[in-house]
Formats: C-alpha cells, sequence, structure tokens
C-alpha cells in the first residue's frame, strides 16, 4: 500500500456526484473506490482547509500536517485491500484549529479507513 497526492483531475473527479461521503466531527471524506481488479494498493489523498473556517495560514498548514501523518501513521489504511482516492476537507462547526490536537484527527481518520476495510 502507498500513499499518493492526489492531481488536479482526481480533485474534479471528486466534486462530481459519483463520489461517497463519510463525515465525522471536524472532517468529511470525498471519496470513490477503484475495482478490486487493481493490483496496486494506493491511497491517494488531498487536503482542503478552507479560509473561511481556518483564518490564518499557520493554522491551517498545522491542521494539513497534522492529517498527513495521520494518515501515514493510520492502521487501517495500511490494511485497505483496494485503491482509494480521498479528498479530506476540514470543515468544524468554529475555528478550534489552536485547541486541536493530533489524536482527534487521527481517531476521525481510522474511523473513516476502519468503515471502508
Amino acid at each position: 500500500m502507498t500513499l499518493d497526492k492526489l492531481s488536479s483531475k482526481d480533485f474534479t473527479l471528486l466534486k462530481r456526484k459519483e463520489s461517497k461521503f463519510f463525515k465525522t466531527k471536524h472532517l468529511f471524506f470525498f471519496y470513490t473506490t477503484a475495482a478490486d481488479t487493481v493490483v496496486d494498493k494506493t491511497v491517494s489523498y488531498g487536503i482542503t482547509v478552507t479560509k473561511k473556517k481556518v483564518r490564518n495560514a499557520v493554522g491551517r498548514n498545522k491542521i494539513k500536517r497534522l492529517l498527513r501523518e495521520g494518515l501515514r501513521s493510520s492502521q487501517n489504511c495500511k490494511n485497505i485491500e483496494k485503491s482509494i482516492k480521498v479528498n479530506i476537507v476540514y470543515a468544524p462547526k468554529s475555528d478550534l484549529s489552536s485547541s486541536l490536537c493530533f489524536h482527534d484527527l487521527h481517531q476521525e481518520v481510522e474511523q473513516f479507513f476502519s468503515k471502508l476495510t
């Protein structure tokens, strides 16, 4: 299993109505799965943190770093059995970037990948 970044073509693919949707407390996951015949098991990901939700760039970059690390350390992500393209959108009800910790985001990423396995 390998982790790759999404291309711009894949971002537009995930915006369409064919993509599936999963929601947690802080995150939205838009994803598509590949056919089971694909030999290479890859997880292509994109991370979106909007300026509307997190005003300063330092906070947005912190959230992106935490999500990338959560993907790398996810045990359920490593056990995935098919190729997946996922866009993770950070969308809390209010700006919680200052009080947000790695454990919260990692738990939500694990919850998403446990749903897929």
